[in-house]
Formats: structure tokens, sequence, C-alpha cells
């Protein structure tokens, strides 16, 4: 089994309800960057998927994200703050005042030292050779500065995130330098802290599984209390609903001020088909917020739905315009511009679309549906081919290069295209009618239920109130277990709250779930690294490394955690040598040369750190590295791990 191993499958953030079957903007890409903790922020455009436009209470759905993913608060955003200058110099004059006196200045250190006035008549020699003296102080303090900061960054060199800076730059790179540019002194220390790495003693043996100091019981019983809700889990699919309600008129009576717990109660009125209650709610988010971008694109839903066309266009204009990346809302517009039969103004906003998400078959699909209105037949058929390069099951694409293909005079192909239509109409009917005849059963309700809980929690972590976002998670998860979603929102609370008990807790229960990847194995041994469980991280990176063949990132990881841990691995050397067949990078060349050192393989070693210089010419660490070694006639004689 071959699974991509790419953590933008794993947002940071709980980014949507996470339901299945409801149409949604795809989430954020985190990115690969797995020796990175940074957060995703700002408009940035989601990965290429398909959006659909069919104005149905289950396609409003999809605007849920813009709620989910939202928020303020700089600490949970990682934005920084604007700070204003407080510098007198770039502040107004107040009227009437005398401007400042100028300071006079020493001559001999230019603008950097400043002395006032009244001290200017204190200059003799005896004042200079004091200022000598003060000066040579400091710098002697900024040399010995300097000194402990080259040390700790060499120190931070041979750490977990190992070399910083590395980069794949090919072959041509330059030739092995022959000068380290260190004195010897600098040079031993540097070599010493290097072959740490391979031949330090071991760290003490990793301890077994770490239990959080409540167990999942007693926190389901404390987040009821904290939430208000019966200890009880809902058991049918009409107490399911009543408490999705109850989690949603809560959100709003804790923060009446935040559009996002009103966008929250329309989601849910629109779901229940109360429309007019839908429409009340966008309208009051709007008076909190007039840019609100997600209340536009409810109301333009809403409007089209009822076939105010005109109002739908005004309202939807507003929302691409305040959101670019609101992908519902730009098929909709499209959509009901072609409906108007104004196809020029639709060929224009389907461009904006595809400008957006170029990647994506329905914005494509968009594309050539203005384009066919405009005769343009040719360019449409790019398009149409476009949306099903992009997204192969997007079924109406098949149907319109099907008829492109009539009036270009291509049968053949247009019976191609009509056929593939027909199978795959004929499969999102049959899927119609079992989400028809599901929609009442507990699961959906379940599973319903935990979305609401999944997006409360994250509208209250955003505006302040972590500990009800940890309890709506928590009973979320209870809820619905099949669902991984309010288990990753919780494991990455934990995490970052440095509850590392707690998060190991729901790895454990993520990867027993049947639609567990790699990336969700790699993140439970992690943290299971973090703990001291070196056996249990062991067997995660390896059950990662099973799943996705082709990422090094899994075998990077055991490598470092038996050179940096001293957790034996018989197949040490395989791995490191398969981690650098799949990256050749200058951590993982040079990680493979402390390997093959520790097993008296100097030639090897001595390899491998040229290969790394190729890739960083420049690296001090690697530079020092290689010249110590190169010189060493014997492997050391010191036990050597593992």
């Amino acid at each position: 089994m071959n699974q991509p191993f790419d953590e933008g499958n794993l947002p940071t953030k709980p980014t949507g309800p996470g339901g299945e079957d409801i149409p949604r903007e795809p989430a954020v890409p985190v990115g690969n960057n797995f020796a990175s903790g940074t957060e995703a922020s700002g408009s940035t455009p989601p990965e290429a998927g398909t959006f659909g436009s069919n104005p149905s209470p289950e396609a409003l759905e999809s605007l849920v994200q813009e709620v989910m993913g939202s928020g303020s608060a700089p600490s949970d955003s990682g934005e920084a703050e604007s700070i204003l200058s407080t510098d007198q110099a770039d502040q107004p004059q107040a009227a009437g005042e005398s401007p400042p006196t100028e300071p006079a200045q020493a001559t001999w250190w230019g603008e950097s030292l400043e002395v006032t006035a009244a001290a200017v008549g204190l200059s003799s020699p005896w004042a200079n050779l004091l200022v000598w003296m003060f000066t040579l102080l400091v710098l002697g303090i900024s040399a010995f500065s300097l000194v402990l900061a080259w040390e700790w960054f060499l120190r931070q060199e041979l750490g977990d995130t190992g070399l910083i800076g590395s980069s794949d730059r090919g072959e041509e790179a330059q030739k092995v330098p022959v000068d380290s540019g260190l004195s010897p002194a600098e040079d031993a220390q540097v070599e010493d802290e290097r072959r740490g790495i391979s031949q330090a003693a071991p760290r003490a043996p990793g301890r077994g599984p770490v239990k959080p100091a409540k167990t999942w019981e007693e926190r389901l019983q404390e987040a009821a209390e904290i939430l208000g809700l019966p200890a009880e889990l809902p058991t049918t699919a009409e107490a399911c609903n009543r408490e999705a309600w109850l989690v949603v008129e809560r959100l709003v009576a804790d923060l009446p001020q935040r559009p996002e717990a009103l966008a929250l109660a329309a989601f849910f009125h629109n779901r229940q088909s109360r429309f007019q209650e839908a429409e009340a709610y966008w309208h009051k988010a709007l008076e909190l917020n007039v840019n609100f971008a997600p209340a536009y694109s409810g109301l333009g839903w809403l409007a089209a739905r009822r076939g105010d066309l005109d109002q739908a266009v005004e309202y939807l204009r507003k929302a691409v315009a305040l959101d670019p990346y609101a992908g519902h809302a730009h098929s909709l517009l499209v959509d009901v511009l072609l409906r108007q039969g104004k196809a020029e103004q639709a060929a224009v906003a389907a461009r904006q679309y595809v400008a957006v998400f170029p990647q994506a078959g329905d914005s494509n699909y968009w594309l050539g549906q203005a384009l066919l209105e405009l005769g343009q037949i040719e360019e449409a058929k790019k398009a149409y081919l476009a949306a099903i390069r992009h997204d192969p099951e997007y079924t109406a694409a098949y149907h319109s290069l099907s008829i492109v293909c009539v009036r270009l005079g291509e049968r053949e192909e247009a019976r191609k295209w009509r056929e593939k239509f027909q199978m795959l109409k004929e499969k999102d009917m049959e899927e119609d009618r079992r989400r028809t005849r599901e929609f009442h059963e507990l699961s959906v309700q379940q599973r319903f239920a935990a979305q609401y809980h999944l997006a409360a929690g994250n509208v209250h972590l955003n505006f302040g109130d972590p500990q009800k976002a940890e309890a709506l998670w928590i009973r979320g998860a209870a809820v619905h277990p099949e669902s991984m979603d309010c288990r990753l929102a919780l494991a990455e609370f934990y995490e970052k709250n440095q509850r590392l008990a707690e998060a190991h807790e729901q790895w454990a229960a993520i990867v027993a779930n049947p639609k567990a990847v790699a990336i969700h194995w790699f993140r439970k041994a992690e943290v299971e690294k973090r703990l001291g469980m070196f056996a249990e991280a062991e067997h995660s990176y390896r059950k990662a490394a099973e799943l996705a063949p082709e990422a090094a990132e899994p075998l990077s990881a055991l490598v470092d955690l038996a050179l940096t841990y001293g957790h034996r691995l018989e197949d040490l050397q395989s791995l490191a040598e398969r981690a650098v067949a799949l990256a050749p990078t200058a951590h993982n060349y040079f990680a493979l040369s402390a390997v093959r050192e520790s097993q008296g393989n100097l030639p090897g070693a001595l390899e491998a750190l040229e290969a790394a210089l190729r890739q960083e010419p420049s690296h001090p660490l690697l530079r020092v590295a290689y010249e110590r070694l190169k010189t060493q006639k014997t492997p050391p004689d010191s036990p050597t791990r593992p």
C-alpha cells in the first residue's frame, strides 16, 4: 500500500466539519517540511478540488470551511501583530514646543557615540583615555559573546533538527575546501561535538508507555459538565440533532459578537431547510462585520435558490472580492451569470476562478461552460479536457465534452465521452439515493453532530476559550468514534500545550482507525520520541515507512533515533542509505557519514561527507568534520553505536 506522505492532508488546525458526504473546499496545505512546526496562515490557495455549485442545502456546507479555519486571535493564527513605532523622530512636533537641541558627537566614533553639550567641555586626554578603555571593554565582551554564540550554533547543528538550511543543489557544486578556517582548538571542539553523534555514551534507555493524568472517561465526564450537556451520549438520530443545535445555540450565547458563531447557526438552519432563519443569521453576521465574506456567500446561495438572480450576483461578487479563495462563491457566480444570459460576464468571472484555482476541475468546467455559450467551441473543449484531467470524476464535464465534439464533427470522440458520462451519472445517482436513504440514520446524524462540535470548538479556540474547545472536541470524538477529525484537533491542541501523554493517547486512537495514513503514524512516532518511548517510536516510524515507501522522512527519523537517542537498530546503515537514495540532502549524507564512521568504515564516512559538502560547500560544521576525518588514520577505539 503506497500512500502519499503529505502533511497537507493533516491540517494543523481543524479546517472543516470533515463530513465525507458534504461538498467543501479543500483544506489549506501545510506542506511537507516535517522539521517545521509552523502553521499556514493567510489566504493560501487550497489544493485543487471540485467545488460544485448545485444549490442544495448540502452544497452550502462547503462554506463552513471559512468559519472553522478562521479566527483573528494573533496567538493562534501565527500572524505577527503590527507594532507602532514610539520613536520621537517619527512623531510630529507639538505646536509651540521648541525643537530639541542636537547633541554634540565625539569625532572619533562618529554618530554611534553621542554626548550632551554639557559634557563637551570635559573633553581632555584623560577623558579620551577613559573612552578608549570603555571601548576596549565593550569590544572584549562582544568578542566573548560571539564565541559563546558560535559554540551554541555548533551544538544546535547537532540537535534533533539536523543541518539547518540544507538544500539539494545537485552535483555541480564546488570542490571540497581544504581549509576549515578555524583554529586548531576550535577544530577539535567542533569535531568532538560531531563525533558525539555516533560515539557518545548512550542516553538512558527508553521508557514504557506514558498514561495521561486523567483517563479518557474522566475527561469525557468533565467535558459534559463544562458544556452543560448530559453525561450520556446521544443514541438516536433525533438526540444527535438536538445536541448539535444545543452546541450551536450555546456558542452564539457565549460569543454573540462574533460573526463566526452566527455563521455556524446559519449553517445549521440551512441544513434543516429553515432558510428564513439562516438568512436572518447571515444578516446579523454582516451587522457585526460588514466584510464577513462567508455571509455574502451564504446570502448569494439563498438568493439564487429563490430565483433572485440580480441579488445573488451582487452578494457573490462581494464574496469573491473579499475572499478570492471562496471557490463555492466563484462557481455559483458563473452559474448565475449564465442563467441570466450574460455569457461575457460569466467568462470574465470564470477566468478569475481559474486564475485562483488553475488545477481545479470545477474552475475549468465553468470556464468551458462560459466559452461554449460564447460559441468558442475549440477553447471550450480545451477547458473541459483540463477539467477532467484535474478531476477525472467530474461527471458534468464529460457531458459537455460530448456536446462540443458533436459540434466539431468528432462523432467517435463524442460517443466515447457520452458513454463515460452515462457511467458516472449512474454512479452519482446511486450515491444520491444512498445519501437520501441514510440521511436519518444514526451514523449520519452522529457525524453531523461531531462536525458541529468540531466547528464550535475551533471558534472557541480562536477567540480565547481553549477549555471549551477541548471539551467540545472530546465530546465530538465520543459522539462519532469513527471520525478522526475531533481527535486530530485534540492531538494538535495537546502537542501545542505540551500535554504529550494526552497527545499520544489521541494519536494511538487515530492510527487505530482504518483510514489512518502514513503521516498519522509519523506524528505518533514524533510524540513517542519526545516521551522517551523509543521502541514504540521505532515501530511507528517503520509503519509510516511501510505506508509511504517513497518518503525519506520516516527513514531519516529512524536514523536520528539511533544516532541522537542511542536506540539500537540492526539495519541502521541500510536505513541511512535508503534515506539518502530517496532524499540526497546534506542532512542525510551527514547522518550516513556518522553511521559509517561508527561502524569503522572511514572511507565510506569520508565519501558521504564529500557528498554533503557538494550540497552545502560553505557549511562550517561539514568543513570541520571533513578535515578532521580526512586526517584521521584509524577509526577511534571508543565504543561505537549502535
